[in-house]
């Protein structure tokens, strides 16, 4: 027999190395179909739409395992309480849940149908102000994914730094991202929930708002305005950061309230002076 009529296709070279290994059992059909090709030397056009054919079979079964494990995760009873109180003076007041509340509802489910969450941060400078994007990402570990954008300018509300201003957008989009990408929504603190019998968890602001790095040195300017009457803290109070001004309403309260009062006691002295 001559070396022509013996010598091998390329891909069926690769077949036949590849008999000596024992190929697992229950293979999916488009991969059946792209070995058997391989096997009968089929040209390398065919093979390429055969192994798309399996790429897409794979997308479309991790979609699917993807949308089953959402929808076991959403038939898990998960409670988010709006555990945090603002009051700004002069401001708003409400209760809103922060995205510790969220996670800790959510994550231990997620988990449990092979789900998890990630964020992904995207700047766009070319705007005036700048776009800062957060995008919620829920993926199944066969790796069917779904993703919850929003975008928004940065909060520079408080005289926050640039930086800050930054951060405080990218904490606010990922709670209202992820609140979205699971369908969880926060409930007030009301006592007793209808039908639990358990009363609510107690809000405690002073452990849950951290303290900011500068609050020493606010602190220090803070008396000092103080001294000066109550024009000069109630400017000085305006123009703190909303960070600051959070800290200190949730967990320094009566600090505030000897600083307002030392403020009135001076300009209550300065109208009686002669």
């Amino acid at each position: 027999m001559s070396a022509e009529a013996t010598e091998l296709k390329p891909t069926q070279e690769l077949v036949a190395k590849a008999e000596v290994l024992e190929m697992p059992k229950n293979q999916p059909p488009t991969l059946l179909a792209y070995l058997k090709a391989a096997e009968s030397g089929a040209d390398l056009d065919r093979l390429e739409k055969l192994m798309d054919l399996h790429e897409r079979w794979e997308d479309r079964q991790a979609r699917n395992a993807f949308t089953l494990a959402m929808s076991k995760f959403k038939s898990e009873v998960m409670q988010v309480w709006k555990t945090k109180h603002v009051d700004v003076p002069g401001g708003a007041k409400f209760n809103h849940a922060q995205l510790a509340d969220y996670c800790d509802a959510a994550i231990p489910n997620l988990s449990k149908y092979g789900l998890r969450h990630r964020w992904k941060t995207q700047q766009d400078v070319t705007v005036s102000p700048m776009r800062i994007t957060v995008t919620c990402i829920i993926s199944h570990e066969l790796g069917g994914d779904e993703e919850t954008p929003l975008f928004g300018p940065p909060d520079t509300l408080g005289n926050k730094s640039p930086l800050h201003a930054i951060a405080s957008t990218v904490a606010l989009l990922e709670r209202y991202t992820f609140a979205a990408a699971t369908g969880l929504a926060a409930r007030e603190m009301d006592g007793n929930p209808k039908g639990t019998g358990v009363a609510d968890p107690a809000i405690s602001d002073a452990v849950t708002v951290q303290k900011p790095s500068d609050f020493d040195l606010w602190a220090e300017d803070a008396k000092a305005a103080a001294e000066k009457g109550s024009e000069t803290f109630a400017t000085f109070w305006k123009g703190t950061p909303e960070d600051l001004r959070i800290y200190v309403i949730a967990g320094k309260k009566s600090f505030l309230d000897d600083c307002k009062a030392k403020a009135g006691k001076v300009s209550k002295a300065a109208k009686v002076a002669p």
